[in-house]
């Protein structure tokens, strides 16, 4: 699902929110503040040769990593190894941030469903070459979505691009 204030696709096809019955101005408000909340938790990782690996096997919580957009641009691989009944957030730092190119390794049976991408710094993110495993919380970017998937939601301030989500 893509939530977004503007969401143009390939097609033209422009998202508004007249007649629609969801309080987007209530799920908005919310997001922010969780954004907001989970931006400064967690753990401050190291990408070393192009990896990251995060360990989260604490079951039945949720645990929180830290991490710069240039660290994160400058991924290969990202390994997540965590149980099923784990949540594990990624607090991503900058302003500008840049996310592509890179592999997903989600083992110890997490799933995409428990993984969240939060860019609460971001106001500019671009997504490129990738299928990332999880969704992508951006509350304040101008997302660029081009060539790649995000395989969970993706919620933005705008929206443009040819990538897609499932």
């Amino acid at each position: 699902a893509i939530y977004a204030h503007g969401a143009n696709n390939s097609a033209g096809v422009v998202v508004t929110t007249s007649g629609v019955p969801v309080d987007f101005a209530g799920v908005q408000s919310y997001l922010d503040s969780a954004s907001n909340q989970w931006a400064n938790q967690g753990t401050h990782v190291n990408v070393v040769n192009g990896q990251l690996t995060l360990n989260a096997n604490q079951g039945n919580t949720t645990v929180y990593f830290q991490v710069t957009g240039s660290q994160l641009a400058s991924l290969n691989t990202l390994t997540i190894n965590a149980q099923s009944t784990t949540t594990v957030v990624i607090n991503v730092s900058g302003k500008t941030v840049n996310f592509g190119n890179a592999g997903f390794n989600l083992n110890n049976g997490i799933g995409k469903q428990n993984v969240l991408f939060n860019f609460n710094d971001a106001t500019s993110l671009g997504l490129s070459g990738i299928g990332v495993q999880g969704s992508v919380l951006a509350p304040y970017a101008n997302v660029n979505f081009s060539n790649g998937a995000v395989y969970g939601s993706l919620i933005a301030y705008t929206l443009s691009g040819n990538g897609q989500t499932s």
